[in-house]
């Protein structure tokens, strides 16, 4: 014993492009598609609010606002396996699993960017403008010279 604290050894687990995708969800009540997008933003287009994912202590923590908090460990492959918080061993439906089924589209990487979304000039007769395409849970799209609240999508 050398009267020194021992360090806390961190868990090894998955890197940011191990989560990166999207990823089919399912627990006692159903299944949802959702994407884990870069720079830790968590996106579902049946559920959209500004919810976000980040890899801890080798774990995967999703903040989903509303709609839970989750804690995923790496499974096999891509798929991830946890549960809701708080955590109740007691309770047989507090689990949860997704399954990895693709990367992100070429046009969802060029719109993502590493994660915040990507700013675009708009050129027409009346003139130019910039716009942003926001990779946040709700896929903002904002042009700052026009107010409101607007979204953008791409169907599949």
């Amino acid at each position: 014993m050398t009267g020194q604290p021992q360090e806390k050894v961190r868990k090894v687990g998955p890197i940011e492009s191990d989560v990166i995708g999207w990823h089919n969800m399912y627990w006692s009540g159903g299944q949802e598609k959702v994407c884990f997008r870069p720079g830790g933003n968590f996106y579902c287009a049946e559920h959209q609010v500004d919810s976000t994912w980040h890899i801890f202590d080798g774990e995967i923590l999703v903040d989903w606002k509303k709609y839970g908090r989750y804690v995923l460990s790496a499974d096999e492959g891509k798929n991830l396996k946890g549960h809701a918080l708080p955590k109740n061993e007691a309770d047989e439906k507090n689990w949860r699993k997704t399954l990895y089924f693709g990367a992100l589209s070429p046009v969802e990487k060029l719109l993502c960017g590493d994660g915040e979304g990507t700013e675009w000039e708009f050129k027409g007769p009346e003139g130019s403008f910039s716009v942003e395409f926001r990779c946040d849970g709700e896929n903002h799209f904002v042009c700052p010279t026009i107010l409101g609240d607007a979204h953008w999508s791409i169907d599949k």
